[in-house]
């Protein structure tokens, strides 16, 4: 199964692999990889995926620049630079287009993978395509291909590899909804070089408030499905998942297997997750985890702790640090040996960003700019569509400074960049009756 992606997103253990691959959710966030694993165990609320593409605070949208991942020696002491996600690209509705991601070598930066999305008119993502570098050009991987139903709800999901030559089929998801637009089933199947097999089943209930009450894990065996697995979800009055039992089925009957309970403070923030396991024919604790959150109930730490039969001893500690807006600057985490005294490992992850007005305070875009060359060096065009001049064009900085502004009353303006320094810039175009914007690198 392949481990890296540089989209990730946490999803609901139950969802099943399928070959020798499983397919990501396609609304994927550039994240450290290291810490997929280790937040992927604090799911909030198991069986909804979570979206964050951007962050918001108020009228703000956080756009990450670049994100460094460091790792921890066993010491304890000594953090190296591991990798990094940079040449992050977005385009106007803030959609994540492009991310390039690298690796330290010791002595430079060397390329290692990068990701590129598209979207519709409603901000789906439509495909998200993985190349890998060989050294010299960027070679593909893989590619998912995503539709949409009328409520934009993710109706199918298709996996495939590239061969050399062409795309190659190798997985798919498909998903139905009822009228609430509520996940109730989604089907797995693998490709056998001609044809779709079926590989895994998942069917959902939900209550009258839209909570996922259950979920039936089923395989495919011998043409028919097999029961495999059953989660059962409880909620308080405030919709606060409280515990979620989960089931094995053996051969005529459900066994229980494993149970959280989780609780929770005043502001409806889960402070605190109990694991048991059942074993004899009752309910053994073997870990937990405690949250913290700040004065805007923000996460800031979570700690996970292993019972030893006496008392509890540290495993993994993650710890969340936030700027005066509260989006996220960094991500600190170790884990310890099994006795909780000795410190095995850890990652570290900064992140780097801008942020940019929230599109409620942006006018409603009734036209497309397109800017050319690009990238560029000298001379830069660029076209709108008929009645968005006259108009005034802005040239803007990553981290929003406005370096240039002039006017055009053409639909193609030519306009000479060479006093720019090299890097990547915003543009804006703002006329009486819209903003449109686009991007562009000065080499």
């Amino acid at each position: 199964m392949k481990k890296f992606y540089i989209f990730v997103v946490a999803v609901f253990a139950s969802t099943a692999a399928m070959g020798q691959h499983s397919i990501p959710s396609l609304s994927k966030i550039a994240i450290a990889p290291g810490f997929q694993a280790a937040w992927s165990g604090h799911d909030m609320n198991p069986g909804k995926t979570l979206k964050p593409q951007t962050q918001k605070s108020q009228d703000l949208i956080q756009l990450f620049d670049s994100i460094y991942q460091w790792q921890w020696d066993t010491t304890g002491t000594v953090w190296s630079i591991k990798g990094k996600t940079s040449g992050y690209f977005y385009d106007a509705n803030h959609n994540l287009t492009n991310v390039l991601s690298q690796i330290w070598n010791g002595s430079q930066w060397v390329n290692s993978r990068q990701t590129m999305a598209t979207y519709d008119a409603a901000n789906n993502q439509t495909s998200w395509l993985s190349q890998t570098w060989n050294g010299s050009v960027w070679v593909n991987i893989e590619q998912i291909l995503s539709t949409y139903d009328a409520s934009n709800n993710l109706t199918l999901e298709l996996g495939q590899d590239w061969n050399g030559s062409v795309w190659v089929n190798y997985a798919q998801n498909i998903n139905t909804f009822d009228a609430n637009n509520n996940c109730t089933g989604q089907v797995s199947q693998k490709w056998d070089g001609s044809t779709w097999v079926n590989t895994g089943h998942g069917v959902s209930s939900y209550d009258v408030h839209n909570n996922r009450i259950s979920y039936l894990n089923q395989k495919w065996d011998a043409g028919a499905w097999v029961n495999s697995s059953l989660c059962n979800y409880t909620y308080d009055a405030g919709n606060n998942l409280i515990s979620y039992l989960v089931e094995k089925w053996t051969v005529d009957a459900w066994v229980n297997s494993s149970l959280t309970t989780c609780s929770y403070n005043v502001n409806n923030n889960q402070t605190g997750s109990l694991y048991q396991r059942w074993i004899g024919g009752a309910w053994v604790t073997y870990g937990q985890s405690t949250y913290t959150y700040n004065v805007n109930n923000t996460l800031t730490k979570v700690l996970d702790q292993a019972w030893n039969g006496s008392a509890w001893v540290n495993s993994g500690l993650l710890v969340f640090t936030y700027d005066a807006n509260n989006f996220r600057q960094s991500l600190t985490g170790k884990y310890w040996d099994s006795a909780g005294v000795k410190i095995m490992g850890g990652d570290s992850t900064f992140y780097y960003y801008h942020t940019v007005l929230g599109i409620n305070d942006r006018m409603v875009q009734t036209g497309s700019l397109t800017v050319y060359p690009n990238p560029a060096s000298d001379y830069i065009t660029f076209e709108t569509t008929a009645g968005q001049t006259p108009g005034s064009v802005s040239i803007i900085t990553l981290n929003g400074r406005q370096l240039l502004t002039f006017q055009i009353t053409q639909t193609k303006t030519q306009y000479n960049i060479s006093s720019l320094p090299v890097g990547v810039y915003f543009v804006r175009l703002k006329s009486d009756k819209a903003v449109l914007t686009g991007k562009f690198i000065k080499q």
